[in-house]
């Protein structure tokens, strides 16, 4: 059985379906509109939900937008998100997980939010990055603060009945250039130390509440990070029983950009010669991908051969046109190790070239 609990069932994310306009009955209606779709076409339903960016109590949604509060936006989800879970659990859903950032949001902690009263924040200066395009000032939970801040979080949503995450924007403490106002050579050592603070925290109160492999890692792939995961490696037994967390191995998945399907797949093909060797403590994710269009059915196959989880986003009527998904007669899939590019193709740009892209699942 394939250690993680994600990867045995499909799912559902909300992003590409809503982006950050997910309300608690866009989404119920959504989900219920997809399994009248499923049922009316022979397609499977999903097991898990996940709702993307656009829950959160914040001050604006977007890449400079500020957490305010661990609650959910009172406006969109007026029951929080007990209320959506337990309705998504009617339709046949059997787990809801829900995203958020490593500091909490894009731009950090609201200086005047809530939040600001209970936890002690840093302020440290975040430099230009393609991600956000911009320079800010951001705040963050302090180091001594972190865990915390983090118990109750994660406290609170198991009480809502989430049982898993997606955290996003690791690697975005590699963006900061200041903190506190220190001198540089102490700012690089505390902006490690926080960043440090804040995966402690955040690992070991998921474990504490949702329990192994229940973190989806984002926007991930950084030095830290790594070669954090390979000093914990060292710590794991081989037959080691417990459940992995995912870990995403590329860019986003990008519905309506034409030119980034054979790429996506070519990318994550290629990135599994080094990410495979993480395998003790984690399982690759490939990304979502939309039914319902020219490209579904080579993403399906894909998503089928990662050896991670599958798990699709998009509207109703997507999820209606069955010649581009169709994977079987179970909502069950088949665990296995990352496929492993063929020699041929890793030196070659294979989006690119009139040639086929070769792989073999070991």
């Amino acid at each position: 059985m394939h250690p993680c609990s994600l990867t045995r069932n499909r799912g559902y994310c909300t992003w590409n379906g809503f982006y950050q306009n997910v309300t608690h009955d866009s989404l119920v209606s959504m989900v219920s509109d997809i399994r009248r779709a499923n049922g009316a076409c022979g397609q499977l339903p999903f097991s898990w939900v996940l709702i993307d960016d656009g829950w959160q109590s914040v001050d604006k949604y977007d890449g400079f937008g500020r957490l305010r509060d661990i609650c959910a936006n009172t406006e969109k989800f007026p029951g929080q998100l007990r209320q959506t879970v337990e309705s998504l659990s009617k339709l046949g859903v059997g787990r809801v997980g829900v995203w958020h950032t490593l500091w909490g949001y894009w731009g950090g902690i609201d200086p005047t939010g809530p939040l600001a009263g209970q936890y002690t924040l840093v302020k440290c200066h975040r430099a230009w990055s393609p991600v956000v395009k911009g320079e800010s000032d951001v705040w963050l939970i302090s180091s001594k603060s972190v865990h915390r801040f983090y118990d109750d979080f994660y406290s609170w949503l198991s009480e809502q009945g989430v049982t898993f995450v997606k955290v996003d924007y690791q690697a975005a403490f590699e963006s900061l250039d200041s903190y506190a106002d220190k001198p540089s050579d102490e700012s690089r050592a505390s902006i490690a130390d926080i960043y440090t603070a804040h995966y402690d925290a955040m690992e070991q109160a998921a474990l504490r509440h949702f329990g192994a492999g229940s973190i989806i890692y984002c926007m991930a792939q950084s030095p830290h990070l790594i070669s954090r995961t390979l000093r914990r490696q060292q710590l794991v037994a081989d037959n080691a029983a417990t459940e992995h967390a995912l870990f995403r191995n590329s860019d986003d998945y990008f519905p309506d950009v034409a030119a980034s399907h054979s790429w996506h797949i070519y990318c994550n093909l290629a990135n599994t010669v080094w990410s495979r060797c993480l395998d003790k403590v984690f399982v690759i994710d490939w990304d979502m991908f939309q039914p319902g269009r020219a490209e579904s059915r080579i993403h399906a196959a894909a998503r089928m051969v990662s050896g991670g989880p599958v798990y699709m986003t998009g509207r109703a009527a997507d999820f209606a046109v069955t010649s581009t998904y169709n994977m079987g007669g179970s909502n069950s899939v088949i665990p296995h190790f990352p496929p492993l590019i063929d020699r041929d193709c890793l030196f070659a740009d294979m989006s690119k070239v009139p040639a086929i892209l070769a792989s073999t699942i070991a």
